[in-house]
């Protein structure tokens, strides 16, 4: 996957959370106001598809409930994707800091 394809997908409207079974993050090569690099948060489906811009941050506040999740790279593009076997991913809303929740895949709580 190329970061130029995935930043052409449609972006989720602003003010909504999404709920994706995996997400990637990608730099954007643009420069935040704050000065850190602009990031695309990327929410995939249950069948590893990317399905939308779920947010543009630049840094990522982590919830992990006690969960867990471990992260791969696409080669060569060097996009990085964090999965897990026991958890979804829920990302907030679109702001300079956005929150990342993982979810229980069992129990359905956070």
């Amino acid at each position: 996957m190329k970061a130029s394809e995935l930043l052409k997908l449609p972006k989720r409207a602003w003010g909504k959370k999404g709920v994706y079974s995996s997400i990637m993050v990608i730099n954007t090569k643009r420069k935040h106001d704050s000065g850190w690099a602009l990031m695309a948060i990327i929410g995939l489906d249950k069948n590893q598809k990317p399905i939308e811009i779920a947010a543009y941050c630049d840094d990522i506040r982590w919830n992990l409930n006690n969960l867990s999740f471990k992260n791969d790279m696409f080669y060569p593009s060097g996009i990085i994707h964090f999965w897990s076997n026991t958890a979804e991913f829920e990302v907030g809303l679109s702001l300079s800091s956005t929150d990342v929740t993982l979810i229980s895949k069992l129990r359905g709580s956070r």
